[in-house]
């Protein structure tokens, strides 16, 4: 689940284009998102992250922030604050009161800036909408043996931003995240991804690295 949190999100499949110059296309479309992105200094979003699973007569949604800054990052959703410096990141859990410290270069699953990546590994890519103002894109995963079918990223067409994203369990769980809110380049103190136990009282800290 925690890796679905850091996706982004929307819609359903629709019309096929031709497979051959869908990949191409696809690439090309989010190779533009990605270098878009990184030209921003800082970026801010606030999205709504819904669970569902029809079969079970589940659907529950919360509300979420992320800021990132280069390598720093802060997330926060359903009682997690996720921080990350460059150099430690923290799982901070509200409801046990506890905070784990970590290595970021060995919890890539916890990095969001990933989202933005995430195309360039290990999936075949097909824009499977492009109707509109959006493109839907379908990332699957080359080998079976994945926690996951598909994921579908939704993208402006104009402004080159990634609207959200739906992940499609293999569990029978369907994770969306839709940004209501992107603010760019935004002045962020550095102090802002770094854990202060002195604002929780009580926490206990664990150094896993």
């Amino acid at each position: 689940m925690k890796r679905a949190i850091y996706i982004f999100v929307v819609v359903m499949l629709a019309s096929v284009a031709s497979i051959s110059n869908a990949q191409d296309q696809a690439k090309a479309i989010l190779d533009e998102v990605s270098t878009a992105l990184a030209a921003y200094n800082t970026l801010q979003a606030d999205f709504t992250f819904t669970l569902s699973n029809e079969e079970a007569d589940i659907e529950d949604s919360f509300e979420g922030n992320l800021v990132l800054q280069g390598n720093k990052y802060r997330l926060s959703i359903m009682g997690l604050l996720i921080l990350c410096d460059g150099e430690r990141l923290w799982n901070f859990v509200e409801e046990m009161n506890e905070v784990s410290i970590l290595d970021p270069d060995e919890n890539e699953i916890f990095n969001p800036t990933n989202i933005f990546n995430l195309y360039k590994k290990d999936f075949d890519l097909e824009t499977v909408n492009k109707q509109g103002s959006e493109y839907q894109i379908k990332l699957t995963p080359h080998t079976e043996d994945q926690e996951f079918s598909h994921i579908i990223l939704a993208v402006d067409k104009v402004k080159k931003r990634i609207l959200g994203a739906s992940y499609f369990g293999a569990d029978g769980n369907t994770y969306k995240m839709k940004i209501s809110n992107i603010l760019t380049d935004v002045q962020v103190d550095d102090r802002f991804f770094i854990f202060d136990p002195e604002k929780y009282p009580g926490v206990d800290v664990f150094d896993m690295r």
